[in-house]
């Protein structure tokens, strides 16, 4: 998926994903939080996100990828 505004990121001290986290701020907007880096999405980006993870969960089960 693509983020309409691009991202930015700081403080980037691990070399591995150890946490993602949104929170929802003011208005249709989220804060997207993957370790200590922080970028913006708008609702729009947030749903298609959700429906891009369900997809690919989807896809695992029926390929018989989780057990």
């Amino acid at each position: 998926m693509r983020i309409k505004d691009g991202g930015s990121v700081s403080k980037i001290k691990l070399p591995i994903i150890t946490e993602i986290k949104i929170t929802a701020i003011n208005g249709y907007s989220f804060e997207l939080w993957i370790n200590e880096s922080l970028s913006y999405m708008t609702l729009e980006e947030a749903l298609k996100l959700r429906d891009e993870l369900q997809n690919q969960i989807h896809k695992s089960i029926s390929q018989g990828g989780l057990k």
